[in-house]
């Protein structure tokens, strides 16, 4: 694939990429601005059934809740525990999972 974009496949539609960006929003895109807009229109029906609300990027969009990874650099290992790892986010927000590399 070029560009570096992750291709998505649903049901048949070839989606270049989506990316969770919080709340319950996703970010849809294309190669070039014209081509999510198609995808949409020439596949209006599947869409609507799978997605609630469908708008252009607005950088007027504010999202309340993100979910984002957080990298705790010298951490002494006998402190790696998710009690540990929740006070050091508690900060932020709340923990929500740990990566199976750093749990195992």
């Amino acid at each position: 694939m070029s560009n570096g974009w992750k291709e998505v496949i649903l049901e048949e539609l070839v989606i270049p990429s989506v990316k969770f960006i919080g709340d319950n929003v996703v970010l849809i895109q294309g190669y070039d601005e014209s081509e999510v807009g198609k995808l949409i229109e020439d596949n209006k029906e599947w869409w609507e059934s799978n997605f609630e609300y469908i708008s252009p990027w607005s950088s007027s969009l504010v999202l309340h809740h993100k979910k984002v990874w957080v990298r705790c650099w010298d951490l002494p290992f006998n402190l790696w525990s998710k009690k540990c790892f929740g006070k050091v986010i508690a900060t932020l927000g709340t923990l929500e999972s740990i990566d199976e590399k750093t749990i195992a």
